[in-house]
């Protein structure tokens, strides 16, 4: 697990900025971590620009792609105000949806 917003806070406009500025460096740690799929908590949108991939569509409207063998997926921040329960519930649902798209 890692997180693109280490160190900024601040606006989408600061976290535009600052993805577009380190992104050699964003994606040199997903190539070494190799992980099976990346949460995009509110930055799908920058990070689909850099990648020459088709945007699929699950039910519920989040979108994903696949690059290299790893699931980039769209979800809420974490820091989205809704519960724990309601955050943990609809990620298992997106979840469990994208896993029955990708049977």
């Amino acid at each position: 697990f890692f997180t693109i917003k280490k160190i900024l806070f601040g606006t989408n406009k600061k976290i535009k900025t600052a993805v577009e500025e380190y992104y050699a460096l964003i994606k040199e740690e997903i190539d070494i971590i190799k992980p099976s799929i990346v949460v995009c908590g509110g930055i799908f949108d920058f990070i689909k620009n850099n990648y020459q991939s088709e945007i699929k569509h699950l039910v519920n409207g989040a979108r994903y792609f696949i690059y290299s063998n790893c699931i980039y997926l769209e979800y809420y921040h974490p820091g989205a105000r809704f519960g724990y329960e309601k955050h943990f519930n609809v990620f298992k649902r997106t979840y469990d949806e994208l896993c029955h798209e990708l049977k």
